[in-house]
Formats: C-alpha cells, structure tokens, sequence
C-alpha cells in the first residue's frame, strides 16, 4: 500500500514515528513522510530508510484557518498529489486538518493518533487557556468526524475525548503504550559514579515543570549540597517558555546545570542516576520518560494522564502530585537515599519497558488496527 505519515514537527517523524515508517518500509509499503520544515538531518535519515520526505509549511502554534490558508491549500495539494492508500496523522494541525484534507482528497483510509492533550487541556482556568481548550476541542470534533479510527497513547485520554464528544461512537479507537522505545537503541547503562545527579529532558516549557524542578533542586541541595540537577533540551518562544535569563539565574546561583539542547540525550541519561520529569498537564506518553527507563534509570513523573502509566510506584520510581514542589523534592531525596534501592529501581525500569513499551510491539499494534495484519513482526 502506499501510505502517507503526517506530522508538522519533522525531529518527530524522524525520532518518534521513524521506527514506525521502518516497520512500514520493511513490510513493503511505499510510504511519504511529510513535515513542516525541510530540515536536513530529518530528510537525510527518512530518505536513507527508502521513504520519501515531502514538505509542507504547517505553522506548530495557533489554530486560526484563515492563518494556515496557505498551508492547507499546500497540504490539499501534496495529497492529492500522493493520493495514497492511507493517511496517518498525528499532533493537533495534521489531525485537524490532514484528517478532513485527506477525505476530500479521496484517500479511502484515515487514522489519526491523540499523542497527548497538549496546554489547552492542562490545569488553570485562566481566560486564554479557556479560550484555547474551546478552540481545541471543535477543531478537533470537527477534525476526528473524519478519521476511520484513532489510536491514544493512554486511556484516559480516549475517555476525556469521548466524554467531550471529540471522538464519538462509531469511530473505532484503541490504545498503544506511547510510541514505545527502541530497546536496542537505548541499552542499560551502569549506575554513574560520584555526586547524584538527576536530569530534566524536554522543551523548557512552564508547564513541563522546569520551574518545579528548579525550585525542588533548591530544596533538595540543603540535604545534598553536591547533588547536580542536570537540565537539557531547546528553549521554546511560545507565550509558555521559560526565558533564558531565568536559567541563566538558576545556573547563577548553582542550582541547575543547563546543557543545552542535544540530538542524542543518551550521554546525558547514562550520567544521570535518575530522570525528573514533573509536567503539570497530561502527555501521551512522555518519550524522554522511557528512553530512560530502557537505559535502566529510576524515573520521577507528576500524577498526570500518561506519565503516571510509567511508573510502578516504589519500585522503579515515584510519582508525585503536579506543582507539589516539596513533594518532588522529597521523592528525590528518597530515591537517592539508599544506592542498594537505586540500582533495584533502575531494573526495575529496564524490565517494565521491555514488557510494555518495546517500540516494535506498539508498531505492530498499530499497524495491526489500521488493518495491515501481519506485516510487521
């Protein structure tokens, strides 16, 4: 079959779905990528799998069609053009838009995939976000009406979709464990010596929990003056970015040891003795969540849809409250307290991601439920 794989962040087509589009290649589809940006890592490694990467300018924030005209004629186009078999989109925009595109384009298969409910749908009433959930919510009824199935990345998001009549009745709809990870990617790695040292890998966004983790290591370091609270990833320009003079603050002030962004967050896991990440809203399952896990990490998540499928709590991890700063630290503390527990947890971690979240198990579930039986093993 042919099939194209829509999403408007190309590191994502290249990072989350490339094992996907692999599966895809190797049962003998022909399969388009398309993406936002021409970027040259991304079409360099979807190209060398044998797909083809196409480009279509979907601008990430707002949902404003009158805005995106221009890349909704563009996407309508390559469609058409593609006039695949079967359509695959994921993120807001492709699902919003590449959904019902596609349907006018006459490609007789679409599915689409809630990879989490993004800030609209966090805690907080204020009016912009009441506003954006509103927004979102008809843009993505309208966008689901014409989807033959679509795939969550946890239960209770399909649930808070169909509650809200975003997913209804006859729309056939399963559950995958995340994008999975790639276990032969990420390999367990031996405790690191010295100082503990825990990481922080995401978009330094608010609602992430950059803050809380900052504020926690403040706490934690009156304990553990040695402790090193390692923060890494790319700054983001939304209204909901942190600026890089507060992290100039905080590594001012020793608290947080910002690294920067990094294509390969590897090094940076096998150095760390466990990963934080304390997002105030829910997320489909968090990637740098099980990256670490895989590499045989204890893991620290917040009580939200999808990180909290991550953690069996006090035996690979904790889970804390969202915004509980002191309840972070204390988790913390706790974790690294005792190195005999550490090690345990960080097994712990290993084995639950090769039960659960093994990448080639999520694709053939998958690939399985858009009706392509038997071609992934």
């Amino acid at each position: 079959m042919k099939i194209v794989v829509l999403g408007a962040q190309p590191e994502y087509l290249s990072g989350l779905r490339g094992p996907l589009i692999r599966d895809l290649l190797a049962a003998g589809h022909d399969v388009t990528a398309i993406g936002a940006e021409d970027m040259v890592a991304v079409r360099t490694a979807i190209e060398s799998w044998g797909a083809r990467y196409r480009v279509v300018p979907i601008r990430r924030a707002g949902l404003n069609p009158i805005a995106d005209l221009g890349a909704i004629l563009s996407l309508y186009r390559a469609l058409r053009d593609e006039k695949p078999d079967l359509l695959f989109t994921y993120t807001v925009k492709p699902n919003v838009y590449g959904l019902p595109l596609g349907w006018l384009a006459g490609i007789k298969r679409r599915y689409g995939m809630v990879a989490g409910r993004g800030w609209a749908f966090g805690e907080g009433r204020e009016l912009k976000r009441r506003i954006s959930r509103t927004i979102a919510i008809l843009a993505f009824r309208f966008g689901f009406r014409f989807a033959d199935g679509v795939i969550s990345q946890n239960e209770e998001d399909l649930t808070l979709f169909r509650e809200l009549g975003i997913i209804r009745g006859k729309t056939r709809t399963t559950r995958v464990f995340g994008s999975g990870v790639d276990l032969e990617h990420f390999q367990p790695e031996p405790m690191p010596t010295g100082a503990k040292t825990f990481v922080m890998i995401c978009r330094l966004l608010v609602d992430k929990g950059v803050a809380d983790y900052a504020e926690a290591a403040r706490i934690v370091r009156r304990t553990y003056p040695d402790a090193v609270f390692r923060l890494v990833g790319p700054f983001d320009h939304s209204p909901n970015g942190i600026a890089p003079e507060t992290i100039q603050a905080w590594a001012n002030e020793g608290i947080i040891d910002y690294a920067g962004a990094t294509e390969d967050v590897r090094p940076f896991i096998a150095r760390a003795h466990a990963l934080v990440l304390p997002t105030r809203y829910g997320e489909g399952v968090p990637r740098t969540v099980l990256e670490a896990m895989a590499m045989g990490r204890p893991v620290i998540v917040s009580d939200t849809p999808g990180c909290r499928d991550t953690v069996r709590d006090s035996e690979n991890g904790r889970i804390v409250a969202a915004a509980d700063i002191a309840g972070l630290a204390q988790a913390m503390t706790a974790l690294v307290s005792d190195d005999t527990q550490l090690e345990a947890a960080g097994r712990a971690s290993r084995t639950l991601a090769v039960e659960r979240f093994d990448s080639r198990a999520v694709n053939a579930a998958m690939i399985d439920f858009m009706g392509l039986k038997g071609v992934a093993a």
